[in-house]
């Protein structure tokens, strides 16, 4: 598994996060929340959201990341809950006080401790919605998955909902929410038995299911996704309009 600080820096040489920090900064600059609008002008606005975004920015994918691995197999939205109640926690206090500060002589009133929790957590929670949305691994309530037939090839108590499969030298790995399970199978025979599973093959070597996608970033110009095992699956050239169609990237 890659270390969280290798993670971490993957992350940061990709281009999301930079794009993410200069729309945000624009966005919530004109906006003026706060009180800001009124109170500051927008080179000041400017100034301070650039500094709040990306201080959330880079706290924030930290404590991601260390929460998806922390909580492997519990899903998509109690990691995402409890990513937001651990931004909150950290960041409410030191945005506070820098938010005081900025305000001095504006006759700005800025937030008090209590409000700005409630904002850092409904923030971080709406981020985790478009993320998810985005993703397209939204399932409708009504639908019923099917179990594919290679969950009959696993152990009991290590079948779960399909996170991915790999090969991995004679054998097929097969990753759940419970655990691995290594098959001496082709991996074709395997894609066969996935029939009904929700999932796509994106390389020669990995299929994937689409909500265990949490992400994506480009790693010396290859594409990988990023699933809440905190495996990072490359994506192949042959592959990529299949991905594209789902809504992953």
């Amino acid at each position: 598994m890659v270390s969280l600080v290798k993670e971490y820096k993957a992350v940061l040489k990709s281009p999301v996060p930079v794009l993410t920090w200069a729309v945000v900064t624009v966005l919530v600059s004109y906006a003026g929340p706060f009180g800001t609008f009124n109170k500051m002008p927008f080179q000041l606005r400017l100034a301070y959201w650039a500094t709040v975004v990306a201080v959330s920015i880079l706290l924030g994918l930290a404590v991601r990341l260390t929460i998806r691995r922390l909580m492997q197999g519990y899903g998509y939205w109690p990691m995402s809950g409890a990513i937001a109640v651990a931004m909150a926690a950290m960041l409410s206090g030191p945005l506070t006080w820098f938010s005081a500060r900025v305000s001095t002589g504006q006759n700005h009133s800025s937030p008090a401790l209590p409000e700005m929790f409630f904002l850092v957590l409904v923030v971080s929670l709406g981020v985790s919605a478009v993320r998810r949305i985005l993703a397209g691994n939204s399932v409708a309530p009504e639908m019923t998955p099917i179990e594919p037939r290679l969950m009959r090839r696993i152990a009991p108590p290590l079948q779960g909902r399909l996170i991915r499969c790999s090969v991995f030298d004679h054998y097929v790995l097969v990753v759940t929410d419970k655990g691995e399970s290594k098959l001496l199978l082709r991996f074709s025979d395997a894609l066969d038995e996935l029939e009904g599973a929700d999932g796509l093959q994106v390389h020669r070597s990995h299929w994937v299911a689409t909500d265990a996608v949490t992400g994506h970033e480009m790693e010396k110009g290859r594409l990988m996704l990023l699933l809440e095992d905190c495996s990072r699956v490359p994506v192949s050239r042959n592959y990529r309009g299949d991905v594209e169609a789902r809504g992953l990237i």
